[in-house]
C-alpha cells in the first residue's frame, strides 16, 4: 500500500495556500479546497446531493479539541484528516454511495457510517494508507470486517453500502 494523498490539483492548492498563511489550520484549508475543486470541476464530478451537508459535518469534526468527548478523546489527527478528506471527495464522486454519517473517533480518526434497519457498515480511517471496515447484519447474525486502502477502488465500500440499503 502507498501513502494516500489528495488529488494532485487539490494538494497543490493546499500547499500554495498554506505558504501564504491565509488559513489557521490545514484542516480548514483542506475542507475549503475540496469545496473549491468541486465547484471548479462540476462538469467532471457526478452531483452528490449530500456532499455539502457531509462537508459541513466534516468541518465540525476536524475542529474538535483534545478531550472533545469529556473523556480525554484525542483531537482529529491532521494526517488522518487529510486521508479522510480525500476519501470523502472520492465517495462524493461515486454514484453508488449514499451519504455517510461522519463521526470522530476517540483515537483521533474519522469514521464513515451507513445504517438501515438491522444492517450497518463502518469505515474508519486508521492510518495514512489504511482504513478498517466492519459490516453487520444483526438479523442474519452476520459480521464481516477487514482492511482496505482508502486509495483502492470504491467497489468494496459501495458493495457494503448497497447491502446496508437492502439492494443485495
Amino acid at each position: 500500500m502507498t501513502t494516500i494523498s489528495l488529488p494532485s490539483e487539490l494538494e497543490a492548492f493546499v500547499e500554495r495556500e498554506l505558504a501564504h498563511d491565509r488559513y489557521e489550520s490545514r484542516e480548514d484549508l483542506v475542507v475549503d479546497a475540496i469545496r473549491l475543486l468541486r465547484h471548479r470541476r462540476e462538469e467532471e464530478l457526478p452531483e452528490a446531493d449530500w456532499f455539502e451537508d457531509a462537508l459541513e459535518q466534516f468541518r465540525a469534526i476536524v475542529g474538535l479539541p483534545s478531550g472533545w468527548d469529556s473523556n480525554n478523546a484525542a483531537p482529529p489527527d491532521p494526517k488522518l484528516v487529510q486521508v479522510a478528506a480525500a476519501l470523502l471527495y472520492r465517495l462524493a464522486k461515486s454514484r453508488r454511495v449514499a451519504k455517510p454519517h461522519i463521526n470522530p473517533t476517540r483515537r483521533g480518526g474519522i469514521q464513515f457510517e451507513w445504517e438501515a434497519g438491522p444492517r450497518s457498515f463502518e469505515v474508519e480511517v486508521v492510518g495514512e494508507d489504511c482504513a478498517a471496515y466492519l459490516f453487520q447484519d444483526h438479523a442474519a447474525r452476520l459480521e464481516e470486517e477487514g482492511r482496505l486502502s482508502p486509495a483502492e477502488p470504491l467497489d468494496v465500500v459501495a458493495g457494503y453500502v448497497e447491502r446496508v440499503a437492502g439492494s443485495q
